[in-house]
């Protein structure tokens, strides 16, 4: 199971507790997870690799506060390929444009946000053995 984060990176003050988070909870339930990093001296957009990134991606989670206009522009990409998605973001984030804008889960806190992925992350455990499974 392939899980595709799009959020933003500079702007979020908890973006290192928020991937901390996603990782532990990720490890747990045997998942991997392609995440924006911080700290790149040089960050290079290649529009192709992010194509098929998604493409690999059994499902993409796109968090929208702060609205970065580059988590919009992903998150048209993901949708144009019609990926499987869910939109979260912080209480009183302006959702603009996007075809799943009646779908946002917003959470109030870091511990909202926790919940939210280990909810996620246990049911996408759970599709992935029915997978298997046949």
């Amino acid at each position: 199971m392939l899980l595709h984060l799009i959020m933003p990176v500079s702007l979020d003050p908890q973006y290192e507790e928020k991937i901390s988070i996603i990782r532990k909870l990720a490890t747990q339930h045997k998942i991997n997870v392609e995440m924006p990093l911080i700290g790149s001296e040089s960050p290079v957009f290649d529009l192709t690799t992010l194509v098929n990134q998604f493409r690999q991606a059994d499902f993409i989670v796109a968090d929208l506060s702060y609205e970065r206009p580059s988590c919009y522009y992903e998150l048209g990409i993901a949708e144009t390929l019609g990926k499987d998605i869910q939109l979260i973001a912080n209480v009183g984030t302006h959702v603009h444009q996007t075809s799943h804008k009646s779908k946002v889960y917003n959470y109030k806190n870091i511990d909202e946000y926790e919940i939210y992925f280990e909810r996620l992350m246990s049911r996408l455990t759970g599709l992935a053995a029915d997978a298997k499974r046949g």
